[in-house]
């Protein structure tokens, strides 16, 4: 019964490792393993331009935010709401400091806002 299980296995043994003992086909298959691995090494390559442009690109993206939120000018990338509330900064901030108009809370966490800003020139 064994010879029955090992008879398939045995007859590719006997085609394959005579293949083994001719240099030409060890050295073709060394080649083609070296080639599947320049492949590899060149996706994974390729793959990490892409990642890498996508991450410049929100990057860049982020970047032009960022300036917006801080105060920046139309170069930097601020929006045309975020330089009209910096202009108009003054005019809302001496409404807005008025205790009659907003509830006790509120004027706290404005001037705790206005503490945080920093002016510049």
């Amino acid at each position: 019964m064994l010879d029955r299980l090992a008879e398939p296995s045995r007859s590719v043994a006997d085609y394959i490792l005579p293949l083994y003992l001719d240099t030409t086909f060890a050295y073709a298959l060394a080649s083609l393993m070296a080639l599947i691995a320049v492949a590899l090494i060149v996706m994974a390559i390729l793959g990490n331009i892409v990642r890498v442009s996508h991450i410049k690109r929100r990057e860049k993206i982020l970047n032009a935010e960022i300036g917006g939120l801080s105060g920046g000018t139309p170069k930097d990338g601020s929006s045309a709401q975020e330089r009209q509330f910096r202009d108009d900064f003054e005019r809302i901030d001496n409404y807005l400091a008025r205790p009659a108009f907003l509830a006790p809370g509120l004027s706290f966490a404005w001037h705790q806002y206005r503490r945080s800003l920093s002016q510049s020139p």
